[in-house]
């Protein structure tokens, strides 16, 4: 992620909050997504922001460490989902032990990456999961990098990176996942690639 997007994401932290928390729109994601986990397992949350999807993972019954860039976002989601572990992290350099979580939830967090950066990272996501473990990722559909500026966060540079579902079929591959499903998700923030992989 680049050093532009942290810092809007720590200048607009109550913004974003009051913009997402209320936010239904991928519920029926989430629901999907803890289908097809045991009770208690142990959830990475990898890109948490405030932590709106870590609390209703916990308020669910299951394990939740959450990881962002975003300082000023890990200290929003630490009150808001009390229940869950939260730690400034980058996705770049993940340094849990291998077999660590039983499920990856990768939403709208991949976005800020360029695609050598995803490789790597669905890499390290292989890694860190335990034989069987549930991969989600949800990415915004196109090709490129776009900044982008809203008068909703102050006109600040958001840096996102749009792929294509090929792209990230291909990567899953190359690293043993297997894809459970596939869906395509329209939101007002854009058209995106919903993927559900099992660590092979």
């Amino acid at each position: 992620m680049e050093d532009q997007t942290i810092d809007t994401y720590n200048k607009i932290t109550a913004e974003y909050f009051k913009a997402r928390v209320s936010s239904k729109g991928f519920s029926h994601l989430l629901e999907e997504f803890m289908g097809l986990l045991q009770p208690s397992a142990h959830i990475l949350d990898a890109g948490c922001g405030f932590g709106r999807d870590s609390k209703v993972f916990t308020e669910n019954g299951f394990q939740v460490t959450g990881i962002d860039l975003s300082e000023n976002m890990i200290t929003a989601a630490r009150k808001y989902a009390p229940k869950a572990l939260f730690e400034i992290a980058d996705l770049n350099a993940l340094s849990f032990k291998p077999n660590s979580f039983n499920a990856i939830w990768a939403m709208s967090s991949l976005v800020h990456l360029d695609f050598d950066q995803v490789a790597k990272v669905i890499q390290d996501f292989y890694t860190l999961l335990k034989k069987n473990g549930i991969l989600f990722i949800c990415v915004k559909n196109g090709q490129g990098k776009k900044v982008v500026r809203t008068a909703e966060f102050r006109n600040l540079p958001l840096t996102f990176y749009y792929y294509s579902k090929e792209q990230i079929l291909a990567l899953a591959d190359k690293n043993n996942f297997q894809l459970i499903k596939y869906t395509n998700a329209q939101s007002t923030t854009g058209d995106w690639h919903v993927f559900y992989f099992r660590k092979d």
